[in-house]
């Protein structure tokens, strides 16, 4: 037979997507989102409060192998304030984890941590550019009536949508290239009014 165990917890669970937004498209389902979001901490990723490092870096070693006592050299910590952390905490984590096991001593060098050579103009080159405005959406200017920022990012979604539909004619290939979910494509089509194409999917 089967019976109840009633249970006390607490979940926490951690996202670096905008849930708020994915309800609003579909994305997510709202009644789990509602029965998740109770309170909110909002943490800024590790290169927007270097500040943090030195007092992240020992504790973690401490929690790595609380019987050793490690030092850090000055160039040290020189690498990690200067290292872009696009893995954020946890690779902080995996990077002092590497270090000090392959560490033959308990003095931690830049080059026992064996950094990537990575910096803000590196970074600027590999990113995709930046979007760009479709020529048939006009920014008002001064002096032109207001205009809701949230009708303007409708426009120019339904914009890049329809060309992406006059492109593929195929609506999964056109929601494949924009790393979007089929059904999200067609609830756009229909909020949009937007025609489909006429070769079968």
């Amino acid at each position: 037979g089967t019976k109840e165990i009633e249970v006390n917890f607490r979940l926490l669970t951690a996202t670096h997507r905008n849930l708020t937004d994915d309800v609003q498209d579909g994305r997510f389902r709202q009644d789990l989102y509602y029965r998740l979001s109770v309170v909110t901490l909002e943490i800024p990723s590790l290169r927007e409060r270097r500040e943090d490092i030195p007092l992240l870096t020992p504790r973690i070693l401490h929690q790595l192998d609380p019987d050793e006592e490690f030092q850090l050299t000055h160039d040290a910590q020189k690498a990690l304030q200067e290292y872009l952390w696009p893995g954020n905490v946890r690779e902080l984590r995996n990077i002092l984890q590497r270090t000090i096991a392959l560490l033959d001593g308990n003095v931690i060098d830049a080059k026992a941590l064996n950094l990537s050579p990575m910096n803000e103009q590196s970074l600027s080159q590999d990113a995709p550019p930046p979007p760009t405005i479709p020529e048939n959406i006009t920014l008002p200017s001064v002096g032109d009536a207001p205009v809701s920022l949230k009708d303007l990012i409708a426009q120019t979604e339904r914009e890049i949508l329809r060309q992406m539909l006059e492109k593929t004619e195929n609506v999964e290939q056109a929601a494949k290239l924009l790393e979007i979910s089929k059904g999200w494509f067609y609830n756009r089509i229909k909020k949009y009014d937007l025609e489909l194409p006429n070769k079968k999917e």
